[in-house]
Order: structure tokens, then C-alpha cells, then sequence
């Protein structure tokens, strides 16, 4: 999932346990994002695995964070209605495409869902 629209496509394939993982998240470790491993899918299965990833941990994993566009992303989303999703790539330099999106259904919603 390198293009822009390949990881628009799993985000709107993929939007409810996306928003539920988002959900669970936050409310066990504050603000973060959720964090698609791009480079580690099954293509067979046609899966990508996701993950909450609290601020601390991404600004560790991802560097330089602090300051960037991804940064205040997650600063600025509201958590009750959005979701912050980032397909991160392998390697020195990891590579990071963010979106800041309004879930349908709501975060809470989607995790009563799934």
C-alpha cells in the first residue's frame, strides 16, 4: 500500500476496526494513532495488520515527530469522532503517510460494533 489511493481503499474497507482500535486506544493510553504496517501484509489473505500506537511510543518510532505535520495531526483530532491513521514504512528513515478522518460510526460506536 504505497499509493494514496491504495490506503484510502483499506481505510474505507477497513474504517470500523479501524475506529474501534482508535477507540480502545485512547481510552487505555491517551492520544496516538493508529499505525498500519504497509510493508507487512498477506496478500493471500488479504490482510494488513493495524495497531494503537500512543504519542510517546510513535515519537520513538517515527523520527524526527515533534513538530511535524503527523505530530499535530494527533494533537488537534477529537478523539469522541475522529481517528488518526498512518501507514508507516520499514527502514532508517521510516516512511509515514497520515489521515486525520471523521469515523462513521463514531469511534465508541465502532468498538461496540466489533
Amino acid at each position: 500500500m504505497r499509493t494514496r489511493e491504495e490506503q484510502i481503499a483499506f481505510i474505507q474497507k477497513n474504517g470500523v476496526p479501524i475506529a474501534a482500535c482508535a477507540h480502545h486506544g485512547h481510552k487505555a493510553h491517551g492520544r496516538g494513532l493508529v499505525a498500519v504496517n504497509c510493508d507487512d501484509h498477506d496478500e493471500v489473505a488479504g490482510t494488513v495488520p493495524f495497531t494503537f500506537l500512543p504519542e510517546a511510543l510513535v515519537a520513538k518510532v517515527v523520527e524526527p515527530y515533534y513538530g511535524t505535520k503527523e505530530a499535530q495531526m494527533v494533537a488537534g483530532y477529537e478523539p469522541s469522532i475522529e481517528v488518526v491513521v498512518c501507514f508507516i514504512g520499514a527502514g532508517k528513515g521510516r516512511r509515514m503517510d497520515c489521515y486525520r478522518f471523521r469515523s462513521t460510526p463514531s469511534p465508541q460506536q465502532a468498538a461496540e460494533i466489533e
